[in-house]
């Protein structure tokens, strides 16, 4: 059986995987992908690889020193420099594009989002126009699957703060996103919902929101579409609306306080578990900060960044009024 092997090195530098994966047994997309604009691949033993970009690398690096933040951030295992055959990648393409097909097929229809078929597929079409080589290599993050420990997940992709450009950014793409920031709740709130799926146990099925619908999105929708996250089609799950809740405001004081890092344009992922299944029951719920391309870190005290706090502040606000306003017709489960 094929497996990934690391090097071992200090622990000031980064594992690196030095035995390539069996690709065979690497599916096309994640299957729970909701957002992103990289494909996830999803190796064995609970890890993802995603794209590596330099800044997200160094953020994971400087862990050791924001050990209050490493609850809240997927393990970081290392880096990879993924070997791939040009025909590999055709395969790949080939696969997404039936799935995307096949809309009457059961499976598909019961697939979490169709996002992640979409983001896969132009993922590696770009990957096959930019190498002319049969075959190459790609550089990826390797980090622990977020989903893992969950049957069917409930996932939502939230995107926090009121600014989605990093320092590095041109003026005209500074410009350009202050444009879009101004024109979403980010703008507003900071707190824009790129994605979500939530399982129904009735029917089998996931309902659905993409990041286009989350553009759009007055403030009074998106409150109620994440309100909506709490509801499997028969109740509203207050109990776990409720953890979330405690485990945000854990975060928020860290925002607030002791966060050593500016962070433009990163996302919350919100996890529970789906399944009314007793066996699944105890998996819990999880939160993790996501996508640190535009992490900066602080030069001095008066460097903050008000617009994550922010954000993360109104976010909870919005989960509280929630909670309030179902917690009598939908009592937590004792």
């Amino acid at each position: 059986m094929s497996q990934v092997e690391t090097v071992e090195q200090s622990p000031s530098v980064p594992k690196v995987f030095n035995k390539q994966p069996d690709l065979n047994k690497i599916p096309p997309s994640h299957p729970f992908q909701v957002s992103g604009h990289g494909a996830l691949l999803k190796l064995p033993e609970d890890k993802v690889c995603k794209p590596l970009i330099e800044r997200e690398l160094a953020f994971y690096e400087s862990l050791d020193s924001q050990n209050q933040l490493v609850p809240f951030v997927s393990t970081f295992h290392g880096t990879l420099e993924l070997e791939l055959p040009k025909d590999k990648v055709q395969r790949w393409i080939d696969e997404i594009q039936e799935a995307e097909t096949s809309g009457e097929d059961e499976q598909h229809q019961n697939s979490p989002n169709p996002w992640a078929l979409k983001i896969s597929r132009k993922t590696f079409t770009s990957l096959l126009k930019t190498h002319n080589e049969e075959r190459f290599f790609t550089r990826y993050l390797v980090l622990g699957d977020l989903t893992s420990r969950f049957h069917h997940p409930s996932i939502c992709d939230i995107k926090i703060g009121t600014r989605q450009y990093g320092d590095d950014a041109t003026p005209d793409k500074r410009s350009r996103h202050m444009r879009k920031c101004a024109a979403t709740t980010s703008g507003q709130i900071g707190v824009r919902l790129c994605g979500q799926v939530v399982w129904q146990p009735s029917t089998r099925t996931y309902t659905r929101v993409d990041k286009y619908q989350g553009r759009s999105m007055s403030i009074e929708v998106l409150k109620k579409t994440i309100s909506n996250f709490f509801w499997n089609g028969k109740v509203y799950n207050t109990s776990i609306l409720l953890s979330f809740i405690q485990k945000l405001k854990i975060l928020h004081k860290i925002a607030q306080t002791e966060l050593n890092y500016r962070l433009y344009s990163t996302s919350l992922l919100l996890l529970y578990e789906g399944s009314e299944n007793p066996s699944y029951k105890d998996v819990g719920v999880d939160i993790k900060m996501i996508d640190f391309a535009h992490a900066f870190p602080k030069s001095g005290k008066t460097n903050n960044d008000d617009g994550y706090a922010y954000g993360l502040g109104n976010l909870i606000q919005i989960l509280e009024n929630t909670y309030d306003e179902k917690k009598l017709s939908h009592p937590p489960a004792l």
